[in-house]
């Protein structure tokens, strides 16, 4: 299972590193982190978690 695992890993960064030379730009990790980042970090937030204002949680035993 790790095997199958590392192997997809080596063929999803073989193909980022393919369509990055056919654009004619490197391919850089921390670059490609930070656009990752920054798209997550600036998308709003939406749906019923977008407000963070929860203060009281009730939990029950189930019998």
């Amino acid at each position: 299972m790790a095997v199958i695992f590392a192997l997809s890993t080596i063929f999803a960064i073989a193909i980022l590193v393919i369509v990055a030379r056919v654009r004619g730009k490197p391919f850089e990790v921390k670059e490609y982190w930070k656009t990752r980042q920054s798209q997550r970090k600036s998308t709003p937030a939406s749906g019923p978690f977008a407000n963070k204002d929860v203060t009281d949680v009730e939990a029950r035993d189930i019998r």
